[in-house]
């Protein structure tokens, strides 16, 4: 997954004449990448999963050991005989920790088991035939929203997401033996069993969920389908604060972070909810405290405030941040952020989606201006009309660009997807406004931020909601 950075582009000039301890980082690491020149940098990171375990074998087995983290493990398993197919798995002492498969014959399927804690296992395995096991151990970031899935018998479905509020599960099985479904976390841990019984079946269930990420491990004999609709109170974001842009983790040995502050101005308590999300609108996990999580809880007493930080430990991560009140409508909290980028700080109010904003914009060899854009809506896109207009108030360019539900994008005015062309044509000193209009009439969260090319050091820039349209 690609996750962004504020960072200048290099302009030769500058970089000759101006050289910071900051830019010699920089530079360090545009030369161990160079396809990541740009005006920002990218930098392809990921949570990594511990190596996939593989066994084989013929026949009754014990397996050697291996060990197992505390956690989420997914038992992709074969067998290719006409008996009893059975896996235990059982910790370093011989205890039963869970029952893998019981099945007559052939068999080709997955089981998800949740790891209370880090040790060693192993495998008692019975079979007449040959068989496999793969054992995976996933901790994601991020997961697709996938709604819709399938198969026959015995299966772990891929691992998938869902916002806070009401999940409907509408289930059905062709088989004639046990058909159950656990609904369960990313953590392994077991949230809900949404069906349990025998033969075919029909049907649906409702279960109230905090955003987050998941995976159903099913247990059937036949074909089966599961759709997940979230309610219509889930369909839309119903963030009471967005922050359309936030960072986190090492770049060059500097930690970068983001610090969330809330205030409550009521009389009454506030609770809620804080999410982080990628660039692509999926929940991502962020660390806090020392333990990744793709949401966090927050109470503030009446007119009190509170606050979270990000680690700014691991690989480099950006994307938004919506801030939910379980107050809904009623809450009055309002936010601030503060960006801790490349040793350098700026703070940013949150940013009301909007359908026209406006913003200052100064391109030279000293800065360069960044945009951040977020689409609060989970089911509908959003064009932009882009209106380049220079400090006499003339139009000098125009564009247009489309954000997928929940998507975010950062970018400086200068880049491929804004306005390389015209600076690429004009590489003048450049000061003016960029323009912004929805032409659905949805509302999108930005903010505009001005970063020094040499030093690195950002400034916010308040966005206006009086803005040029064509």
């Amino acid at each position: 997954m690609e996750r962004l950075l504020w960072i200048s582009p290099k302009t030769p000039s500058a970089r000759r004449s101006k050289k910071s301890n900051l830019g010699l980082r920089l530079e360090l690491i545009a030369r161990k990448a160079p396809q990541f020149l740009t005006s920002i940098l990218l930098i392809s990171t990921a949570f990594a999963d511990p190596p996939p375990i593989n066994l084989s074998g013929t026949g009754q087995t014990v397996s050697s050991s291996f060990t197992l983290e505390a956690g989420l493990s997914i038992f992709r398993m074969t067998h290719n005989g006409s008996s009893n197919f059975a896996i235990w798995l059982k910790d370093s002492q011989g205890g039963l920790v869970a029952l893998l498969v019981n099945e007559i014959g052939s068999f080709n399927g997955s089981k998800a088991v949740g790891i209370d804690s880090t040790g060693t296992s192993f495998l008692d395995i019975t079979a007449d035939g040959s068989w496999s096991v793969t054992i995976e151990q996933p901790r994601p970031s991020s997961a697709p929203a996938t709604r819709s899935f399938s198969g026959t018998g015995q299966q772990a479905t891929e691992l998938f997401s869902l916002s806070s509020g009401l999940a409907i599960f509408n289930m059905s099985h062709s088989g004639s033996s046990n058909f159950a479904i656990w609904l369960m976390d990313s953590q392994g841990n077991r949230l809900d069993l949404l069906v349990n019984t025998i033969g075919s079946f029909s049907g649906s269930t409702s279960v109230q969920v905090q955003a987050g990420i998941f995976v159903l491990d099913v247990t059937a004999d036949g074909a089966w389908s599961v759709t997940v609709l979230p309610s219509a109170a889930g369909d839309t974001l119903d963030a009471n604060l967005v922050f359309p842009q936030f960072a986190n983790g090492e770049v060059s040995g500097i930690k970068n972070t983001t610090r969330i502050i809330l205030r409550n101005n009521d009389d009454f308590r506030d609770t809620g909810r804080i999410e982080f999300r990628s660039g692509d609108g999926q929940l991502v996990n962020v660390p806090i405290g020392g333990v990744s999580r793709s949401s966090t809880d927050y109470e503030i007493a009446p007119w009190g405030t509170t606050e979270i930080t990000t680690d700014g430990t691991g690989d480099l991560m950006t994307g938004s941040i919506q801030v939910i009140s379980d107050r809904g409508e009623n809450s009055k909290i309002e936010g601030t952020e503060v960006f801790e980028i490349l040793g350098s700080s700026v703070s940013v109010d949150n940013s009301s989606p909007l359908v026209s904003q406006q913003v200052y914009v100064s391109v030279s060899e000293e800065e360069n201006t960044g945009i951040a854009m977020f689409n609060p809506s989970e089911n509908q896109s959003v064009v932009l009309d882009l209106l380049l207009v220079d400090s006499k108030g003339f139009v000098r360019a125009r564009n247009e660009i489309s954000l997928s539900p929940m998507q975010q994008m950062a970018r400086f005015v200068n880049q491929e997807e804004l306005f390389k062309d015209f600076f690429d044509d004009n590489p003048d000193i450049f000061k003016g406004t960029l323009n912004i209009h929805s032409q659905s009439g949805t509302g999108v969260s930005i903010i505009g931020l001005l970063q020094d090319t040499t030093t690195g050091a950002l400034i916010a820039i308040r966005t206006s909601p009086n803005a040029l349209k064509r």
